[in-house]
């Protein structure tokens, strides 16, 4: 598989962005890592009590069918 610019438009980005440079000289986080965890863990126990709660109500609709 070849990597590169196959039209005009393709060739003009790769020849601006070449000319683009940046300098990071703060290399310190912006981003406190101890805010990222606490919301990735705050997501994933959103997402497990969502799948909780989906899998009690079809737990519930399949016993109240067997019942009927």
């Amino acid at each position: 598989m070849a990597v590169g610019a196959k039209d005009k438009i393709d060739r003009k980005l790769v020849s601006l962005y070449a000319k683009v440079q940046t300098n990071n000289f703060d290399l310190t986080s912006k981003v406190d890592p101890d805010k990222i965890m606490d919301s990735m863990y705050l997501m994933a126990m959103n997402n497990k009590t969502h799948i909780e709660i989906s899998t009690n109500l079809i737990h519930r609709k399949s016993n109240l069918r067997n019942i009927a």
